[in-house]
C-alpha cells in the first residue's frame, strides 16, 4: 500500500477480515521485492499496524515477522532481516502449521549465506525442501533449490550447483511462475559459466533476458545483463564485458534494487575495470564497495573487494598496500572456511613477488595457488596460477621446465573457448624463454602472437581512455620486438617495431575517429555545480591558511572530481553499448534455442532452457564472439610514411633503451624519402640534465626582475646546459638528416618534456635552422596529415581572452590576433569569453586562439583546464567538442605537458584537442612570459597570414626572439603538435 488512502482501506478492510487482509499484505511485500524496495517496505508497514489490532491472532504476528525481515533484507539490514525470518518461523511452528514455518526458511538461506554462516545456511535450507517435498509444493521446493544452488555457487561449488538450479527451473515451470523460471535460468547460466561452458550459458541468459524484459522485470533483467558481462569477463571479451556491466548496473539503479543486488552489480563492474587495467579506478571502486560490504553485512563481498583492490595496488606497484589487502583478504577467507579462494590470494600474492624479484616465493605461492584451486573446476583460474608458475620457473633460471609449462598452458587456453587475455602471457613467456636462448625467429613469432591479442583487444574496446589503459599489456611484447629488429640491424623494422609501441591509442582513434571514439557523456549538472562550490572553498581555506579546513576539502574535491569522471565513464560505456532497453517489446533474438532432453519423469519446459542439454552448432556464436579487426589497423605503412615527407622534411623518432640504468642508450630512426637510417648511443645523466634546465627555465617563471639583474649569467649557463644536450641528444643525427630543414619529431617518455627548438650546437639554435612538428607516432601524423591545413585567410577565427593576475596583456594580444584575420574573427574578452560561447562556436571556426590562465594536473590530467571567463575548460570536457580548426593556439602555461602513460600514450590538453578535431595545437612546455608570448604570437600570425604553414610560422618567430638575444624561456616553450 504506497499512500495514506491505500492504508485507509486496508483498515476498513482489516476490521471484517483480518487474516486475508495479512495475507494480502505479505504477497503485496513479496511482489515488492524485487520490483519496488519502497513498495516493499510499505507493505511491511501497513502489516505492522494491522497485527497490532490484533494482538492475540499469532498467525497474523507471524506474517508480519515475515513481511518486516523481507522488508529489512531489501534494505540490506540482514541481521535485523534474519532475527524477524526466525521470528516469524517461531511462531507459524508455535501455531503447528509447519508448511508456513518453512517457507519463512527459504529467505533465511540468503540471509545467512550473506552473513557468512554457510553452513548454518545449507542445514536451514535442507531442512526446508523435505519439508516441501513432502507437501508437493513444487514452487517453495524450487526456491530453495535456487537458494542452496547460489550457497555452492558463492563457494565455487558450480558443478554441485547445477542440479539444484536446474531441478529448480523445472519445478518453477511446473509451477507456472513464470518470474521463478527466469531466477532459477539465470542462476542455471551463470553456474555454467563457471564451468565454461560459454555458448550454453550465453544462450540461456539471452533467452532469460527476454522473458524477463516481456514482464518488465528490470531487476531480473539487470542480473541477465551482468551474467552475459560475466560470461565476457571470463573469456577475455573485454568491450562486451564493459557494456554489458554498465547496462546491469544502470538498470539495478533504475529498479531500485536492494543495496546487496547493487553491491553485486558494482563488484562485477569493478572487475571489469581491473581486467582491462584501469587499475587506479579500480582500486578507488573496491575501496568503496568495500566499505558498502562491511556496513550492510555483506562477509563475501568484502572479501572480495579487499582482494580484487588488492590486486590492483600489487599492478599499480604499490607493493606495501597490496601485500597487507592479501593478508586481510586471507582472513576474511579462513574465517567464512572458503579454502578455494585463498588460492587467489596467493596468485595475487606470486604475482607481486615476482614483480619484486622473488621468484622462488612467486613459486611457492603458484604451488599453493594450484593445490587450493584444483578442485574448483574454474578453468580461468587454474589457468592463471600455471601462468604464475610458468613465469616464477622462467624467473629461477629452469628455461626447460617453464618452456614446457607455457606451451601446457597455451594448449588449454587456445582449446577453451578460447581464452586470448591468457593466451597473450603463454606467448610472450614463450617468446622471452626464445630470445634469451638465441632463437630469433621463434621469439618474433611469439612476441608476434602475443601483441596480436593484446592489439585485438584494444581495438573493439570503446574510447581513447580505455585503449590507453590497454596499452601497459602491449609494452613486453613491443620491447621483445623492438631488440629483436635491433638485434637484426635493419633500420625499417626497427622503426616498425618503435611504431608498434608509441601511441597506439591515439593513432587508432585519429585513424577512425567517428567509428571508434566513444566520447565521455555530459557533466551531469548537480555534480558540476558542488564541485565548483567545493573548489571555490577549498581555494579560500588555502588563501586564509586555514590548514585544519584545506585538506578535508581538497579531499573532497579530488573525490568529487573522480565522481564526475566515473558518471561520464558509465555514461559513454552506456552509449557505446547501443542496447535496447525498451522492456516492454524486448527485440527478437536472432538464434533459434532448442531445448530437449529434460530429466526422466520431469515434462519439458515451455518456458525455462533448464531442462536438458542446449544444441548450439557453433561454440563462438553469441554476446561473447572475439573482435576480428586486424591486428596492424592504424599503424604505419613507410611507403605512405615516405610520400608524405617530400623532399624537405625528415621524421626523427627517438626511444630511450633502459632508461634510468647507468647504461642508458637512446635510439633514433631517421625517416626520409631516400629511406629509414637508424642509430644508437650511449647517453649520460640525461634525466639529471633535463631537471636542471627545468630548474632554470622555473627560475624565470616568477617575472623579470631576475633576468634584469642576471639576465646575461643566466642566458650563459642556460645555452650551456642545452650545448651539453645538443651533444647528448642531437649532434649524432645530423649526418642522417641530409641537410633536411622541416622535421617531425617523435619524442619518447621525459624526451616529450624537451624544448628540441632550444638546443644549441655552439654556433646557433635550432630554431635558426629547422621548423619542428611534434607527434606521438608516425601514424598519428600521418593520420593527421588528412586533416584540412590551416588556411591563410580562414573563414572563421575565434579569439579568446581571459586576463588575470600575472597576465596584464592578454587583452592585447588576443586584439592583435583578431586583427591579422580582420572580419573573419570573433574576439570574446574577459567575462564574454564565456563556456557556453566557447560550446557554441568553436566547432565553426578554422583557427581557435585561446589567451588565459591554464594548468596541467599532473594528478589528475582530465581536470587540466584553461580558464575561461566564467569557469575551467577541461580536458574531460572536450572529448565532446566536434572541431574543424586546423590550428588551435593555446597560449597558457602548461598547455603542452602531459603525463606519459603506458605504451607512450601522452594525456594532456594537445592530446584532447587532436582528438576533438584539430590538425594543429600550438602550446606551451612552461608558464610564459605575458608580454614576450604577445610578440611572439603576432609574429607568428603575421607570417601564417602570409600562407606560411604553421610549423614554418612557428620557427619564424622563434628564431627572430633568439636572433635578438632573448632567453629561450621567453620562445622555445612554444611546441607545435600535429600534423605540422
Amino acid at each position: 500500500m504506497g499512500s495514506a488512502g491505500d492504508s485507509a482501506v486496508a483498515s476498513m478492510v482489516d476490521a471484517t477480515k483480518p487474516r486475508a487482509a495479512a495475507w494480502a499484505l505479505k504477497h503485496r511485500c513479496y511482489d515488492a521485492w524485487h520490483r519496488d524496495p519502497a513498495a516493499c517496505r510499505q507493505a511491511a508497514d501497513d502489516l505492522l499496524a494491522l497485527a497490532a489490532t490484533q494482538q492475540t491472532d499469532l498467525q497474523i504476528w507471524a506474517l508480519s515477522a515475515w513481511a518486516l525481515g523481507i522488508a529489512a533484507l531489501t534494505e540490506g539490514r540482514l541481521a535485523d532481516a534474519l532475527a524477524r525470518l526466525q521470528q516469524a518461523q517461531s511462531r507459524f511452528e508455535q501455531e503447528g502449521n509447519r508448511q508456513h514455518a518453512a517457507e519463512t526458511r527459504v529467505p533465511q538461506i540468503a540471509v545467512l549465506a550473506m552473513l557468512g554462516r554457510q553452513e548454518d545456511a545449507l542445514m536451514c535450507g535442507e531442512a526446508a525442501r523435505q519439508c516441501f517435498e513432502a507437501h508437493g509444493d513444487l514452487r517453495s521446493a524450487a526456491k530453495v533449490d535456487i537458494n542452496l544452488g547460489t550457497l555452492l555457487s558463492r563457494q565455487e561449488r558450480h558443478a554441485e550447483a547445477e542440479p539444484s538450479f536446474r531441478r529448480a527451473a523445472v519445478r518453477a515451470a511446473r509451477a507456472g511462475d513464470a518470474e521463478l523460471s527466469i531466477l532459477a535460468d539465470g542462476a542455471l547460466a551463470h553456474a555454467l559459466a563457471w564451468q565454461f561452458r560459454f555458448a550454453e550459458a550465453a544462450l540461456m541468459f539471452d533467452r532469460a533476458r527476454q522473458r524477463a524484459a516481456s514482464r518488465g522485470l528490470v531487476g531480473l533483467v539487470s542480473q541477465m545483463h551482468q551474467g552475459l558481462g560475466h560470461i565476457a569477463l571470463l573469456r577475455g571479451h573485454w568491450p562486451v564485458a564493459l557494456q554489458e556491466l554498465v547496462t546491469a548496473v544502470h538498470l539495478a539503479q533504475q529498479a531500485g534494487a536492494a543495496p546487496q543486488r547493487l553491491l553485486e552489480a558494482e563488484m562485477a563492474l569493478a572487475d571489469a575495470y581491473l581486467a582491462v587495467n584501469l587499475l587506479a579506478e579500480a582500486a578507488t571502486l573496491y575501496g568503496r564497495l568495500a566499505d558498502t560490504a562491511a556496513a550492510l553485512p555483506a562477509p563475501t563481498e568484502l572479501a572480495w573487494a579487499t582482494l580484487q583492490q588488492a590486486r590492483a595496488l600489487g599492478r599499480l606497484g604499490d607493493t606495501e598496500a597490496a601485500l597487507d589487502g592479501f593478508g586481510r583478504a586471507a582472513a576474511l577467507y579462513r574465517s567464512a572456511g572458503h579454502a578455494t579462494l585463498l588460492g587467489l590470494v596467493m596468485l595475487g600474492r606470486g604475482h607481486v613477488e615476482l614483480a619484486e624479484g622473488d621468484a622462488t616465493s612467486a613459486m611457492a605461492s603458484a604451488d599453493a595457488a594450484i593445490a587450493a584451486l584444483a578442485d574448483s573446476g574454474i578453468v580461468g583460474w587454474c589457468l592463471e596460477a600455471e601462468l604464475l608458475r610458468a613465469a616464477a620457473l622462467a624467473g629461477s633460471g629452469q628455461a626447460g621446465l617453464a618452456q614446457s609449462a607455457f606451451g601446457r598452458v597455451l594448449g588449454q587456453c587456445e582449446g577453451h573457448a578460447p581464452l586470448p587475455h591468457l593466451a597473450w602471457q603463454a606467448h610472450l613467456g614463450l617468446g622471452r624463454l626464445a630470445q634469451a636462448a638465441g632463437n630469433r625467429e621463434v621469439a618474433r613469432e611469439a612476441f608476434e602472437r602475443a601483441l596480436a591479442h593484446t592489439e585485438l583487444a584494444r581495438v573493439a574496446l570503446p574510447g581513447d581512455e580505455l585503449r590507453s589503459a590497454q596499452g601497459s599489456d602491449a609494452e613486453a611484447p613491443h620491447q621483445g620486438l623492438l631488440a629483436l629488429a635491433l638485434a637484426d640491424g635493419q633500420a625499417e623494422p626497427v622503426l616498425l617495431a618503435m611504431e608498434r609501441g608509441r601511441g597506439r591509442a591515439l593513432a587508432l582513434a585519429l585513424a577512425d575517429r567517428h567509428g571508434l571514439a566513444a566520447q565521455p557523456g555530459a557533466e551531469p549538472p548537480e555534480q558540476a555545480m558542488r564541485l565548483a562550490w567545493l573548489r571555490q572553498q577549498w581555494q579560500q581555506a588555502v588563501a586564509m591558511g586555514d590548514t585544519d579546513r584545506s585538506p578535508a576539502l581538497a579531499a573532497r574535491v579530488q573525490a568529487l572530481e573522480q565522481d564526475l569522471l566515473e558518471t561520464q565513464r558509465r555514461s559513454g560505456l552506456f552509449a557505446a553499448a547501443g542496447l535496447d532497453l525498451d522492456l516492454a517489446e524486448p527485440k527478437p533474438h536472432p538464434r533459434k534455442l532448442t531445448a530437449h532432453g529434460a530429466a526422466a519423469g520431469e515434462p519439458t519446459q515451455h518456458d525455462s532452457l533448464a531442462g536438458g542439454a542446449i544444441v548450439v552448432p557453433d561454440p563462438a556464436v553469441g554476446i561473447a564472439s572475439a573482435p576480428t579487426t586486424p591486428p596492424n589497423f592504424g599503424l604505419v605503412a613507410l611507403g605512405q610514411l615516405r610520400s608524405a615527407l617530400g623532399a624537405e622534411r625528415a621524421l626523427v623518432a627517438f626511444q630511450l633503451l633502459e632508461e634510468g640504468l647507468p647504461g642508458e642508450r637512446l635510439l633514433a630512426c631517421v625517416a626520409t624519402t631516400d629511406g629509414v637510417q637508424h642509430h644508437d648511443w650511449p647517453v649520460q645523466a640525461l634525466a639529471e640534465r633535463m631537471r636542471s634546465l627545468r630548474f632554470q627555465m622555473d627560475a624565470l617563471r616568477f617575472g623579470n626582475g631576475l633576468m634584469a639583474r642576471h639576465g646575461p649569467l643566466l642566458l650563459t649557463r642556460t645555452r650551456a646546459l642545452l650545448q651539453r644536450l645538443h651533444a647528448d641528444i642531437w649532434a649524432p643525427l645530423v649526418p642522417l638528416l641530409g641537410g633536411r630543414r622541416h622535421l617531425t619529431v617523435l619524442p619518447h617518455r621525459a624526451l616529450h618534456y624537451l624544448p628540441f627548438a632550444a638546443l644549441h650546437d655552439g654556433r646557433q639554435w635550432l630554431a635558426q635552422e629547422h621548423s619542428i612538428t611534434l607527434a606521438p607516432s608516425a601514424a598519428s601524423w600521418l593520420a593527421l596529415q588528412r586533416r584540412p591545413a590551416p588556411k591563410a585567410a580562414p573563414a572563421r577565427a575565434l579569439v579568446l581572452g581571459v586576463g588575470g593576475p600575472g597576465l596584464p596583456h592578454v587583452a592585447r594580444e588576443a586584439e592583435a590576433v583578431a586583427a591579422v584575420f580582420g572580419p573573419a574573427a570573433r574576439l570574446l574578452l574577459g567575462a564574454d569569453a564565456t563556456l557556453a560561447a566557447w560550446a557554441d562556436q568553436a566547432g565553426q571556426a578554422d583557427v581557435l586562439h585561446l589567451a588565459c590562465h591554464g594548468q596541467f594536473r599532473a594528478d589528475n590530467p582530465a581536470f587540466s583546464y584553461l580558464q575561461l571567463g566564467d569557469g575551467r575548460l577541461a580536458l574531460h570536457a572536450l572529448g565532446r567538442q566536434q572541431l574543424r580548426a586546423g590550428l588551435v593556439v593555446l597560449s597558457a602555461c602548461e598547455t603542452g605537458v602531459g603525463r606519459v602513460a603506458a605504451g607512450g600514450e601522452v594525456q594532456g590538453l594537445v592530446r584532447a584537442f587532436l582528438l576533438a578535431g584539430a590538425r594543429n595545437v600550438l602550446a606551451t612546455l612552461w608558464p610564459v612570459d605575458d608580454e614576450a608570448t604577445a610578440s611572439l604570437v603576432g609574429t607568428f600570425y603575421s607570417a601564417l597570414a602570409g600562407g606560411v604553414a604553421p610549423s614554418l610560422a612557428l620557427q619564424q618567430a622563434q628564431a627572430r626572439a633568439a636572433g635578438a638575444g632573448a632567453h629561450p624561456f621567453h620562445w622555445a616553450g612554444f611546441v607545435l603538435h600535429g600534423g605540422g
